[in-house]
């Protein structure tokens, strides 16, 4: 915030503060210490406000002075990543944006449509280079010669086949063996600090490894033993990796940070030795050092290309590789310290390398539950998938899999959810696992509501509730929110009012802020279908106040579509749409699709109601072709019935009558807007049970 000129106010609950703990620990880095952070913490609203607040600021940034951002190797990049470059490109489409991003084709064997429709999009792929391509590399690299023979030339071209890689990695061998010399530079040669001799005549006896793995394995040939060996122990760290690691690795370190006793005390490297040998390989040019290390105290550097890794990888001993992974595992374990959040899949992948399968699954569903806790659901379903395959104990499966079924819904999985879900309840039912059945039913009844099938849920949620009430407050409160919202769908507002109001004081107890904002909600809807507007006002008013302070956007956004909607029906359509259009575009920040079609076809009725037949069309197709795609279906009953509106307002009252009788006879149709169509068909003299429109029909007509 501090770099677009603005100024930044530090205070422990200024808004800039606040915005930039929860990005930090979204992020991956430690800010649990942060109040901002700690009442978000684990909601399920937490990455979408992260992100909003990130891409709010990149908009500034970019509209301010213009963004350039260079991202490499995204073909390493995980789902959320991926996903995250998406909504950047997309967030500031109007602004001064530069996205550069390098792959290789394997990232489209894993997202073939990834970058595709973004707004301003140049796709360019690198062939090999041509023979002049090529030469002139050549000549690049070679520019500290005062000649380039032709000879070295032609012999660097035709084995490199134009793969820039191996025509750098050639020139170096060359000078490893001896035929390029670098002799130091003297006073009169400026500018460059050394330059470059051939020696023409040993070109003849040049043998050039035929691959370009062989090429690196050569090259790995002639560097020294102890060159070697740290060059070795530095591939088990990984591409990145540090000293102090690849120090513990060759077997001298002290018992406080390596507990095993060296492998073997002759081949012990001090750490003046050990610095000189990474300096010459840094010299090699195979490593490069980076200037700000993750871990204090140490040095870290980086593999100059991950097939160099790879090769000085397999020239380590089979039998070795486990002892070497277990011992790099417990070398990030002692040093992450309060950084442990980000290594944690480091750590579980080393394990898992070595053959101790408990402590990477452990490790695994820290992970998960991090990136669960951060909204990162595709990161968090990989670890707990993965976890699930070293974990054979049915108990310790059954909670992975019900943390996995939480993560499918999100994504909207449905079918893997419920899979997940209903073998976590079977197995905590055969445990005598009341808290775990109890989670379960809640998670499956989320699967039911999202399908409309409410009965279903509401049965789920009625075997559900006595487990909760016998495990902890915390599953209590959200059973009985559950109970409460089907109770909303299904229209029975006696039992809404009993269960909303015992599950906003135990939200409050346990300080479960975003529950207790969602209960808040519900009761001032439930204020306002009474009539009792002014209570409705309060109730959404204080969810207003208590979202701001908490920063919660999502919630924000939900209390100012409620109050548009009150201002609304109050009369005042141009109030709802201010309301109506901030929600919206707090909900396009956050990425939340069903609550774009709400907002949406909110704004489509105040059209409606305005007169203002081409926003309301316009708004009604928007909506209506996201919740078609995401298979929304009681989102496309909402919009088909205020499609029925605008054809009754347009004169097409006949055409209006068979749109909500389709509306009326469809299962997934909320309980709450059936009185108002009962209502509509009453005033336009038309009755309930006359021909129905086909559902695809409408949609097809909306969307032509």
């Amino acid at each position: 915030v501090a770099q677009t000129g603005a100024p930044v106010d530090e205070t422990a609950e200024s808004p800039n503060r606040h915005a930039a703990d929860v990005v930090g620990h979204w992020l991956g880095f430690d800010f649990s210490a942060s109040p901002s952070v700690a009442r978000l913490s684990g909601s399920p609203d937490f990455a979408a406000l992260a992100q909003a607040h990130f891409l709010r600021y990149a908009r500034v940034l970019a509209q301010e002075r213009g963004l350039a951002v260079l991202l490499e190797d995204i073909h390493w990049a995980d789902d959320s990543s991926l996903d995250l470059i998406e909504s950047l490109a997309q967030a500031v489409p109007d602004a001064h944006l530069l996205l550069i991003c390098l792959t290789r084709p394997s990232l489209y064997e894993r997202r073939p449509h990834w970058g595709q429709g973004l707004p301003g999009t140049l796709e360019i792929r690198l062939s090999p280079l041509d023979d002049p391509g090529s030469r002139a590399l050549v000549d690049e690299i070679m520019q500290r010669a005062d000649r380039v023979p032709e000879a070295l030339r032609a012999l660097v071209v035709r084995e490199a086949q134009g793969n820039p890689f191996y025509i750098e990695e050639l020139i170096k061998t060359l000078v490893e063996q001896g035929v390029i010399a670098r002799e130091p530079a003297g006073a009169a040669l400026p500018p460059h600090p050394e330059r470059w001799i051939i020696h023409e005549a040993m070109l003849g006896a040049v043998r050039v490894p035929p691959t370009l793995t062989a090429l690196l394995q050569a090259r790995l040939d002639a560097l020294t033993p102890p060159e070697q060996a740290v060059l070795q122990r530095a591939a088990v760290v990984g591409r990145v990796f540090w000293d102090n690691a690849v120090h513990a690795l060759l077997g001298q370190t002290s018992a406080a940070k390596n507990p095993d006793a060296p492998d073997d005390p002759a081949a012990a490297a001090s750490t003046e030795a050990l610095s000189r040998t990474l300096a010459a390989l840094a010299a090699r040019e195979l490593i490069t050092r980076r200037d700000r290390p993750a871990f204090a105290g140490t040095e870290e550097y980086t593999f100059r290309h991950n097939l160099l890794r790879e090769v000085a990888y397999e020239t380590v001993l089979i039998r070795d590789r486990k002892r070497h992974h277990a011992r790099v595992a417990r070398w990030l374990e002692v040093n992450a310290g309060a950084r442990l959040a980000e290594y944690l899949g480091l750590i579980a992948e080393h394990y898992i390398l070595a053959g101790a399968d408990a402590r990477a699954a452990a490790y695994l569903e820290r992970s998960g539950d991090a990136a669960q806790r951060s909204g990162a659901y595709q990161s968090a379903r990989a670890a707990f998938e993965r976890a699930l395959t070293l974990r054979p104990d049915e108990r310790e499966q059954a909670e992975l899999r019900l943390k996995l079924g939480a993560v499918c819904w999100n994504l909207g999985d449905f079918p893997a959810a419920e899979r997940a879900l209903f073998f976590a309840r079977d197995a905590a039912r055969r445990a005598g696992d009341v808290h775990g059945q109890a989670n379960a039913l809640y998670w499956l009844s989320r699967v039911a509501i999202s399908r409309g099938d409410y009965a279903h849920a509401r049965m789920l949620l009625a075997y559900g509730l006595p487990l909760a009430r016998a495990a902890d407050p915390d599953t209590l409160a959200q059973v009985l929110y559950g109970v409460a919202d089907v109770a909303w769908k299904m229209g029975d507002l006696a039992t809404l009012q009993t269960y909303v109001t015992e599950s906003l004081t135990l939200a409050r107890a346990v300080g479960n802020t975003t529950l207790e904002l969602m209960a808040l909600n519900r009761l001032g809807t439930m204020a306002y279908l009474r009539g009792d507007l002014d209570t409705a006002r309060a109730y959404y008013e204080t969810c207003l106040e208590l979202a701001r302070g908490n920063g919660n956007l999502e919630r924000e956004a939900t209390a100012l579509m409620n109050l548009g909607a009150l201002a609304h029906r109050q009369g005042d359509p141009g109030g709802g749409l201010d309301h109506y259009r901030a929600a919206l575009a707090h909900y396009r920040e956050l990425g939340r699709s069903e609550q774009v079609v709400m907002a949406l076809g909110n704004l489509a009725e105040a059209g409606v109601d305005r007169g203002d037949w081409p926003a309301a069309r316009r708004d009604l197709a928007e909506g209506l072709a996201l919740a078609w795609r995401l298979g929304l279906l009681p989102r496309v009953t909402v919009m088909l019935f205020v499609y029925g509106r605008y054809l009754a307002a347009t004169g097409e009252r006949a055409r209006a009558a068979e749109v909500v009788r389709l509306v009326l006879a469809h299962p997934a149709t909320e309980n709450q807007t059936r009185p108002q169509i009962a209502a509509l068909l009453t005033e336009w003299g038309e009755a309930a049970d006359g021909p129905a429109a086909e559902l695809e029909a409408v949609v097809a007509e909306i969307l032509e």
